[in-house]
């Protein structure tokens, strides 16, 4: 078990005709990590994050306190390499539902 504070953050600001939205949760967080399977290893967070919503084209700008949680595996590619996929169940802020899956290429 882990207890972290984590920077979530995605954004649509690179990508042509999009309307530059942009999503960000800031928080503590506690993560659990189960036993590996092979070179897999599943975990599950949960946390109290300030979560900020941004639409151009919607003409939202709002922070908001929002629980949420998420559910994934990490791949172990090679010592130092890993692959994450993961879920986040995270409440609507401003009306927009910001569930979703990630993937991460961490390099540590």
């Amino acid at each position: 078990m882990a207890f972290t504070l984590k920077g979530i953050n995605a954004s649509s600001e690179f990508t042509p005709f999009s309307g530059n939205t942009q999503f960000t949760l800031l928080g503590p967080s506690v993560q659990v990590w189960t036993a590996p399977i092979g070179r897999f290893r599943p975990f599950a967070s949960a946390g109290l994050f300030a979560g900020y919503i941004k639409s151009d084209r919607r003409n939202i700008s709002k922070w908001d306190f929002t629980p949420s949680i998420a559910a994934g595996v990490q791949l172990g590619l090679a010592r130092f390499i890993s692959l994450t996929a993961s879920y986040r169940i995270t409440e609507e802020l401003a009306g927009i539902d910001t569930d979703g899956f990630s993937l991460r290429l961490s390099l540590f």
